[in-house]
């Protein structure tokens, strides 16, 4: 959400700013070049930078079978 990533950019994070990715580029480019860059994914992380962590692939499993 939105809100959970302006909660996490803060102290060496700061100079960052969350922006919305559109569905589709995230599951056809973002995903597996995380894959490809060897980068779990960080799933809903709260404040204290604590929440699940995925496969970019197993991700992407996860949301195809979601969205069919």
């Amino acid at each position: 959400s939105q809100a959970l990533a302006e909660a996490v950019c803060v102290d060496e994070w700061a100079v960052y700013k969350p922006v919305p990715i559109d569905l589709e580029e995230f599951l056809d480019d973002w995903l597996p070049g995380m894959h490809e860059d060897i980068i779990i994914v960080g799933v809903n992380w709260n404040e204290d930078l604590e929440g699940a962590e995925e496969e970019p692939l197993d991700l992407l499993e996860d949301l195809d079978e979601e969205l069919s």
